[in-house]
Formats: C-alpha cells, sequence, structure tokens
C-alpha cells in the first residue's frame, strides 16, 4: 500500500510469467534467464508470486535446473506454498504458460 493506496496488480499476468519460466525451460527457453532483464521477485504485487520467483532464481543460481519436482520439492512445507495450493497450484501455472516470443513483452508491462 502506498500512500493508503493500493498499486495495481494483475494476477493473471503474473501466473502467465511464472508459467513461463517454470514451464519454458521444458520447451528449451531460457525465459528465467529473460525475465531477469526486467523483474525480480519485488515485481511481484502476491506474495505466493514473488517467493515462487525467488525459489526459481534460488535453483537456477545454484546450478539446479527449475523443473516442477525441484520447485515443488524446494517449496513443500512452506506456509506460503501450502496457502497458494502446492503441486497443484503449479501445475495450473502450465496452464496459464505463454508464448515465449511474447514474454519479454508481459515481462515489461
Amino acid at each position: 500500500m502506498i500512500n493508503g493506496k493500493v498499486p495495481p496488480s494483475n494476477k493473471e499476468l503474473e501466473h502467465k510469467i511464472l508459467g513461463a519460466i517454470l514451464y519454458g525451460v521444458q520447451y528449451g527457453h531460457s525465459t528465467l534467464q529473460e525475465s531477469k532483464k526486467y523483474i525480480n521477485a519485488d515485481c511481484f504485487y502476491f506474495e505466493e508470486n514473488s517467493k515462487l520467483f525467488e525459489v526459481m532464481d534460488e535453483m537456477h543460481a545454484s546450478g539446479r535446473k527449475v523443473t516442477l519436482i525441484g520447485v515443488d520439492q524446494k517449496s513443500a512445507g512452506q506456509p506460503w506454498y501450502d496457502l497458494a495450493g502446492g503441486v497443484v497450484w503449479l501445475t495450473q501455472l502450465g496452464q496459464a504458460y505463454m508464448n515465449h516470443t511474447v514474454f519479454p513483452e508481459h515481462c515489461i508491462m
């Protein structure tokens, strides 16, 4: 909240970006590296989305491949993850997966 006002948010867009990062690697795209040119965890309005971005970024920085199973294992038991829906939520992010060619445009919106 800034000066008593709620900043604009778009949960669907955040999910599209996270879905592209999480599932893009399966299709051979470097969406996490691409996203970091434009955004970081602080750019997400919803806490669970910010935390998920942090988890994927940490995995990538440590040399681990960002996969659904890996993210689930790293996040399991975290309150934000359980509230978001756990592995079911991650799977639903795949349904929001966007074409990697429009991904950068969504990151700067």
